[in-house]
């Protein structure tokens, strides 16, 4: 068809064992059928080609590109034809818009006035830049270094100015210390101060050195102020015998406890936590000590490490797009206070959950872009049935992009001589992305149509009846009422057929009566199994009427109910053997009820004609958003005769589910049931400290609760606000 393609499978029956009459009929897997969807390029030539199935959509292909020409250029605009819902193979090109071609790429230093070079550039093209000058800093301190330029220009759509982009950094400086029995290098920035370290001296089997102080130019040096320049300072030692001195010294150079410790045993680090005095911009986060002193065996001085950071840093929360909703200063360890959770509104795919933020606010160590994480929840839609009278008589619910197929055997009452034909339903549903509202759109016809029958009489006349049917309907087949010519005593001229059909009237129609000769009289014999138990000798079209009606004997599984005759007796047309037929009961039959998910739920052994008593309530899953009420069986459990499969029926009752909002220790604060898809209702009654010099609170919830679509624990969570003061 224009939609499937079909592939032989198998055979429906065995047919290598024939042992009675059989019908084989294939059997065929169906398949969307697959079409060809060719993209073309600016040129003509062929872009990319894709095999899309039947009523899918096809797949955006990569930008196509067109060969400039003169002095334009081409860019790509749009295909011109719609990609979705294919149903036939299409050819499809693009469409460009006429840009300029080439354009003027200029580039600036740091010197405004000086164009370090101009490019002309072919559209979509990539420019070279030159190399960036490196101007004098002002300050002696500081030197520039080019790190990038201002705007990107490996794609050129139009003329561009180009600046670099320079960075200022400290000047730093080698600083050589020649220890006791190594020489290393330290680096400081300009015009800073150099804490100085512990020489070391390796020690004989007797004696050990104890470290006394720098030199510098045969100078005792303690540190390095103001630092401008290379330097190269000498350790000088002292010798120590029996046990050595361990200082253990904070970050501000006081000594916070001195130990005396005999060859290779440990010392003691001081209880305390080491500090060091923060300024107006930074601060000093201890990370340990300089040195192992698990094993003695020198005069050691042990300073506290610590590493520098900023006072402050700067904490940005966004909103779901992108937007700051509040910016902090936060000081170095701190927490941020969290603002109001963002909400991110819906769109056509998805409703959004705030789950959290991407960084913690609590002991901030760093600057911070804090952004809102949402979680995606696949968008439901509502889709509303009308009738022809548009009354809503059946709603559906689909998630987006799904499809939904739409109930079938729609009517509409004729009108007058007017009769409605269902054509289709107002709107698409094979992709489903918002709310709908369907109506059913019908074709007008005409409701009445006249069928004349023209057959013969006894004196071998035309004549002719006329009937009115309704649009579609059968007409009514009189032929067995039409009378039949007698020839002789032995033949008859009958009416056997009609010239048209009869079925489904949709046009006005004449239909002719067909004779033929047949023989007048005939036996009918009739049979009981396989006795013979009436001849009667019939008359063509004459109704016969058995003397009596046949019985068959009952077995210990089974009885027999007479129901007719194997041959119809109301209008004898030729000679027959007519047979007496049976329906076979079973003496005991089964009764099985269903579930609503089609699964058996109960079986029963009924005896003939009894009545069932079951008062057993099956049930059917519920959907997100429906259960189902059970109302009764579909069938009567009254006089069973034979086995019989029970479905139940089912009320749809709009699911609802319970929104829980407690408190932060659990505490209930209120109950709600909401229907799906509905909002629960905060509650009002929310308790919070008083207030106190140093903070306000507010609260807010744990998660949303305008879309609720399961059961739900919502949880109040209360914050401590920082008051902050303005003085003058």
């Amino acid at each position: 068809t224009e939609m499937y393609v079909y592939e032989f499978e198998s055979w429906s029956d065995n047919y290598k064992e024939i042992r009675e009459n059989t019908v084989v009929t294939p059997r065929f897997k169906e398949s969307l059928r697959p079409f060809t969807v060719t993209f073309l390029d600016g040129n003509g030539n062929i872009h990319e080609v894709q095999t899309v199935l039947y009523g899918m959509n096809a797949s955006p292909p990569r930008t196509p590109k067109k060969d400039a020409k003169d002095e334009v250029a081409y860019r790509f605009v749009r295909w011109d034809h719609d990609l979705q819902h294919i149903t036939a193979d299409i050819t499809i090109k693009p469409i460009f818009e006429e840009v300029q071609r080439y354009y003027n790429v200029i580039f600036y230093g740091y010197d405004l006035d000086l164009i370090l070079k101009t490019e002309r550039v072919e559209y979509l093209g990539s420019a070279t830049p030159p190399v960036a000058p490196i101007p004098k800093h002002a300050n002696e301190a500081y030197e520039y270094v080019f790190i990038k330029w201002d705007k990107p220009f490996d794609e050129v759509t139009s003329d561009l100015v180009v600046y670099a982009v320079y960075e200022s950094r400290i000047k730093q400086y080698e600083i050589t210390f020649v220890d006791g029995d190594s020489t290393y290098t330290l680096l400081a920035d300009h015009g800073s101060t150099l804490k100085l370290p512990v020489g070391t001296k390796e020690s004989t089997d007797q004696i050990k050195y104890e470290f006394l102080f720098w030199t510098l130019n045969d100078e005792k040096i303690t540190e390095l102020k103001n630092i401008k320049q290379n330097y190269t300072l000498y350790a000088v030692f002292d010798e120590i015998y029996l046990y050595y001195i361990v200082r253990f010294i904070d970050g501000d150079n006081n000594i916070m406890s001195i130990e005396h410790v005999f060859l290779g045993e440990a010392a003691n680090a001081p209880f305390e936590t080491p500090t060091k005095k923060k300024t107006d911009t930074k601060v000093y986060v201890f990370t340990g000590w300089d040195k192992d002193f698990s094993e003695v065996y020198e005069n050691l001085d042990i300073y506290a490490l610590f590493e520098e950071k900023n006072r402050f840093y700067d904490v940005k929360f966004y909103d779901a797009y992108g937007s700051v909703i509040s910016k902090q200063v936060v000081e170095y360890g701190m927490d941020a206070i969290v603002p109001e959770i963002p909400i991110k509104a819906s769109d056509e795919v998805y409703h959004y959950e705030f789950v959290g933020w991407t960084h913690s606010h609590l002991q901030v160590k760093e600057n911070l872009d804090i952004h809102p994480v949402f979680e995606s929840v696949l968008r439901k839609y509502q889709i509303i049935f009308m009738d022809a009278f548009n009354n809503e008589f059946l709603v559906l619910y689909a998630n987006y992009g799904e499809s939904i197929t739409p109930p079938k055997n729609i009517t509409k009452e004729p009108k007058d001589n007017t009769y409605y034909v269902f054509n289709r339903w107002s709107e698409d549903l094979s992709f489903i992305s918002k709310d709908l509202i369907v109506y059913p759109i019908f074709d007008e016809v005409d409701r009445y149509y006249e069928v004349t029958y023209v057959y013969l009489d006894l004196d071998n006349q035309e004549k002719s009846i006329v009937e009115i049917v309704e649009y579609g309907q059968d007409a009514k087949d009189i032929l067995k009422e039409l009378p039949i010519i007698v020839l002789s005593d032995e033949y008859v001229y009958a009416p056997i057929g009609w010239s048209d059909s009869l079925k489904e009237i949709k046009e006005n129609k004449t239909v002719y009566a067909e004779y033929e000769t047949r023989l007048r009289y005939f036996d009918v014999r009739l049979y009981n199994d396989l006795e013979l138990i009436e001849t009667i000798k019939a008359q063509y079209g004459s109704n016969i009427l058995p003397s009596y009606e046949p019985t068959k004997l009952p077995t210990q599984d089974h009885r027999f109910e007479f129901v007719g005759w194997s041959e119809d007796l109301t209008y004898v047309t030729h000679e027959m053997d007519v047979y007496a037929v049976y329906k076979t009961y079973n003496n005991v039959n089964i009764v099985t009820f269903m579930d609503g998910d089609g699964n058996i739920f109960y079986e029963l052994e009924v005896k003939f004609g009894e009545d069932v008593y079951f008062d057993g309530i099956p049930s059917k899953t519920p959907t997100e958003a429906i259960t189902y009420k059970f109302i009764g069986w579909d069938h009567s459990l009254k006089n069973i005769k034979e086995d019989t499969v029970v479905y139940p029926l089912f009320e749809e009752v709009t699911r609802k589910y319970v929104v829980v909002f407690v408190d932060e220790l659990g505490n209930i604060i209120s109950e709600q049931f909401v229907a799906y898809g509905n909002s629960a209702t905060e509650p009002t009654q929310i308790k919070l400290p008083k207030d106190t010099e140093e903070f306000t609170y507010t609260y807010r919830w744990s998660r949303e609760f305008n879309h609720i679509i399961e059961d739900t624990l919502v949880q109040l969570i209360i914050e401590a606000n920082l008051k902050r003061y303005t003085y003058t």
